[in-house]
């Protein structure tokens, strides 16, 4: 078992590594900077160009990925350009509503699951058995985004008195 482990994780390191390399290709390979914005004429190029030079933009890609994961690694995320502070405080402020968020996800889940399953074992091979084996199979065919648009739909408008209880759990949070 413990050889099975440390084989597991010694696979962790390459894909950790190749997850790198797809992010920040990702980033790289977009059309233009984060500065391609600001060249509209209001401010000078030469202040742009030292921007570009302060954040390494000019740099060579090795280079630049070497500098990207070093700083990721000492947990160094970098300054949000939209919001001007660094990124992990951005991050740190929303983790609270998205811990509520999977939490309520996952009672919702396992309500609706322990209440389908039960039925279903009650009633075996019978129309409603199939039934919920019907919509089972349905829920899993239905990718993740696509069902979370229709939860939007349905705890928005549908039942506004849960939607609004969400509401106010995250108000709770945010004040402590």
């Amino acid at each position: 078992m413990l050889k099975l482990i440390l084989k597991r994780l010694g696979l962790m390191i390459p894909l950790l590594i190749l997850i790198s390399i797809v992010v920040f290709s990702l980033a790289i390979i977009q059309p233009g900077d984060p500065f391609s914005d600001l060249q509209n004429g209001k401010i000078k190029q030469e202040a742009i160009n030292a921007q570009r030079e302060k954040l390494g933009l000019n740099d060579s890609i090795p280079h630049q990925y070497i500098r990207w994961v070093n700083h990721v690694i000492h947990g160094d995320l970098g300054e949000s350009i939209k919001y001007k502070r660094p990124v992990i405080d951005v991050i740190e402020e929303r983790i609270p509503n998205t811990i509520l968020l999977g939490a309520m996800s996952l009672i919702i889940t396992y309500i609706i699951s322990f209440a389908l399953g039960i039925t279903s074992g009650r009633y075996s091979y019978s129309l409603t058995d199939y039934t919920v084996q019907i919509f089972n199979y349905l829920m899993l065919a239905i990718p993740s985004f696509i069902a979370g648009v229709f939860a939007i739909f349905i705890f928005s408008f549908e039942f506004f008195s849960i939607y609004k209880f969400i509401i106010s759990c995250t108000h709770c949070f945010s004040t402590i």
